[in-house]
């Protein structure tokens, strides 16, 4: 597969940090058709450590994924369109474990989400 063109950088519109990935996809395109919550679970895995700490976005995305199991547990619906998305973006992802997450977030598979965040941070250790 040959990943899509990327849009150039502009840190507003275009930051580089969400269109470093290998699908060509930029983050905003599935967060945006996310709830809050699970839409900032993606985005920190998605830029785990462009901006120097990955432990901290790992930690991040899995606060994201646990606040909103408690305060809006209905906003976890994942759209066919954001499901694809994060399938396409699993069949480029170089790290296995982030594949595994993005494919679990598509199918809803919550507990295996927390599982593949807590993966990527033992990676970390």
């Amino acid at each position: 597969m040959t990943a899509p063109a990327t849009v150039d950088h502009d840190p507003v519109n275009h930051p580089s940090h969400y269109l470093s990935h290998p699908s060509g996809i930029e983050c905003i395109q599935i967060t945006r058709l996310l709830g809050f919550g699970l839409g900032n679970c993606v985005k920190y895995v998605w830029r785990r450590g462009d901006k120097g700490n990955p432990a901290q976005d790992l930690d991040k995305s899995l606060f994201y994924l646990k606040d909103g199991e408690h305060y809006a547990p209905e906003m976890r619906y994942v759209p066919a369109p954001a499901a694809d998305l994060l399938y396409r973006a699993a069949s480029y992802e170089r790290n296995p474990v982030a594949a595994e997450f993005y494919r679990s977030v598509a199918d809803r598979r919550f507990l295996d989400v927390e599982d593949t965040l807590n993966a990527l941070r033992a990676e970390l250790d």
